[in-house]
């Protein structure tokens, strides 16, 4: 039965092994590691991890450490100082974590399918095809640390209310099969999506509360993120892999089902374009995901008036639905359906947006010349 459950977790792995000697309770880990006494070179090497396969709790503390080796090894950042015997039994008991790694998440879901489904079929249309599997899929996509922020914002990205719902919820009995004792509010909360109790009127600010808002900005990154988000609409998520071409910018979405795609974005009005500098581009260096973290630390660090990122993008939404532009550009321009952009930003079209509309509309409205009354 040990060897069953080391087998499963070996086919899981992509750069180490675990190991058990024959007739012995060690388990290690092996690899193909540097070699400590001269690092240019590599060999096939073992790492003791004190664990025991007799031993109930060995299987969710190995898992741990192999994970762990297993995405240094990915990202080659593996260092001998972490995989000392010290070391090891201090992550064993270290403090609750804040954050993990999205291919350590990957993992973990298959694990807690694998511990509460252990008889179940991983191929046709039981509940790994329909829940288990399209999570892993949506995850694989990301790299490096997550914390509960960046993962709920993978989530409030999917555009099908189901998927999001399904996926959210897959992620929550994950993280507590791993253990960890997160506040899962923001996870309910991004797995509903954006309803109504969610978005609200007061949450979608002005123009001229954004503008002011860009011109108290000082470091460059942010203005420029703050700018861009203000004028293109554009998740934070997508503000890494922006590119100008003339007046429009190319940049790449990133969906549940499906590879990443590009897709092309106009900025609403085009002269803030200009007047904003957004040519000049200061890209922040940071994962993708933590943008929108990231700008909301430094506001608060500077003490500076700020909405969150997301509803700059609310804002363009708006805009767009004023000026008057067709909802199948509009939703085309901001990556997703025309039923998202009915039903999310249609509902907070007040007596000024209408005014303003008809006044922009108004020769619309008039009797075409050449007719009769």
């Amino acid at each position: 039965m040990a060897m069953k459950w080391i087998e499963s977790l070996n086919r899981k792995l992509s750069h180490c092994t675990v190991k058990t000697m024959p007739g012995r309770e060690a388990v290690y880990l092996q690899a193909n590691l540097p070699c400590k006494t001269d690092p240019s070179k590599r060999k096939q090497q073992s790492i003791a991890t004190g664990l025991k396969v007799s031993n109930l709790s060995t299987p969710e503390k190995l898992r741990a450490l192999a994970f762990r080796l297993d995405e240094q090894l990915e990202l080659s950042t593996f260092s001998w100082s972490d995989w000392s015997k010290d070391k090891i039994t201090a992550k064993k008991s270290s403090a609750p974590r804040d954050s993990i790694l999205f291919s350590e998440l990957c993992q973990w879901v298959e694990s807690r399918f694998d511990a509460f489904y252990p008889d179940e079929p991983k191929t046709g249309s039981g509940i790994y095809t329909a829940k288990y599997k399209p999570t892993i899929s949506l995850f694989k996509k990301f790299y490096g640390a997550a914390d509960l922020e960046a993962i709920c914002q993978v989530i409030r990205d999917i555009e099908s209310p189901s998927s999001r719902a399904n996926i959210g919820s897959i992620v929550s009995v994950t993280l507590d099969h791993m253990g960890l004792t997160w506040d899962k509010q923001p996870l309910f909360d991004a797995k509903k999506g954006y309803t109504k109790d969610l978005l609200n009127e007061k949450d979608i600010p002005s123009d001229e509360e954004l503008l002011a808002i860009w011109s108290s900005i000082k470091d460059p990154r942010w203005k420029w993120v703050h700018g861009m988000s203000l004028a293109f609409g554009t998740r934070p998520s997508e503000l890494l892999s922006i590119e100008f071409e003339d007046d429009v910018i190319n940049l790449m979405t990133y969906k549940t089902k499906g590879k990443p795609y590009s897709r092309e974005a106009w900025a609403l009005p085009e002269e803030w374009i200009e007047e904003l500098n957004l040519r000049e581009m200061h890209k922040p260096t940071c994962n993708r995901l933590n943008v929108a973290r990231q700008y909301s630390d430094y506001m608060e660090r500077n003490n500076l008036k700020h909405w969150p990122l997301y509803n700059l993008r609310h804002a363009y939404a708006i805009r767009s639905l004023v000026q008057g532009i067709e909802i199948s550009t509009a939703a085309r321009l901001m990556g997703h359906s025309e039923s998202t952009h009915r039903k999310h930003y249609q509902l907070w079209i007040n007596k000024g947006h209408m005014r303003a509309l008809r006044d922009r509309q108004r020769d619309k409205f008039k009797r075409a010349s050449g007719t009769g009354s």
